[in-house]
């Protein structure tokens, strides 16, 4: 057990370095659902996943290299699970809207995909979606000719605009628009009690089956 807990720290502290690592980089108060298994009540109960873990494959291999190869892996399998499916896990909210449109989401909400979709939401193939997209900024652009002097200098470079409005019609006449699956603010602490119930319930069958395996071993 002592190899075990010995195992789960360094699991837990090298979690520590790396969330720290990164989130002194990024703005985690921002984008909190980035660090969605690290923080709140499910970061707790994955520790503690860790540590039962550590306890029980030290129990099983009786070597602390073991026990700590088996923390680890299980760390990297459950880091990528649950990054992989809280998005949608819950059915995320859905809006159409115009291809380049401004779109206003709640704030604190998690976009989970994007995609080119026709106004009945029918999915638009990348192909046909650049087509559209190059056409429709070339007829967005227009040049004005700067002026030019008599002695024969060249003036005003000529200066690019960019129409939004010609732009969003021209995509809009390709049936071309935007679908955005995401999701709500409410649902991140939703899904932080469901992984968490979850984690703590993996947690007590693997406490429960180290406490069968020493009452066996002392039989």
């Amino acid at each position: 057990m002592a190899s075990g807990l010995f195992a789960a720290l360094v699991i837990v502290g090298v979690e520590v370095l790396l969330v720290k690592r990164w989130i002194s980089f990024h703005s985690y108060i921002s984008e909190p659902w980035h660090w969605f298994l690290f923080t709140d009540v499910e970061a707790l109960a994955f520790a503690l996943l860790l540590v039962s873990v550590a306890v029980l494959s030290s129990l099983l291999w009786k070597k602390q290299v073991a026990a700590l190869m088996t923390t680890l892996v299980l760390f990297g399998v459950v880091v990528l699970g649950i990054t992989i499916t809280y998005p949608t896990l819950l059915s995320p909210t859905t809006i159409i809207s115009g291809e380049g449109s401004h779109i206003l989401l709640p704030q604190g909400s998690l976009i989970v995909s994007q995609s080119s979709v026709t106004k009945t939401g029918v999915k638009l193939s990348s192909t046909y979606t650049n087509q559209v997209l190059s056409t429709c900024t070339r007829q967005a652009r227009g040049k004005f000719n700067g002026t030019q002097s008599n002695s024969g200098n060249l003036g005003p470079l000529p200066t690019s605009t960019f129409n939004p409005s010609t732009y969003t019609s021209c995509l809009e006449s390709h049936d071309l628009y935007t679908l955005i699956s995401y999701q709500l603010p409410f649902r991140f602490w939703e899904l932080q009690w469901i992984y968490t119930g979850m984690t703590l319930g993996a947690t007590a069958a693997i406490v429960a089956l180290s406490f069968m395996f020493v009452n066996r071993i002392e039989i």
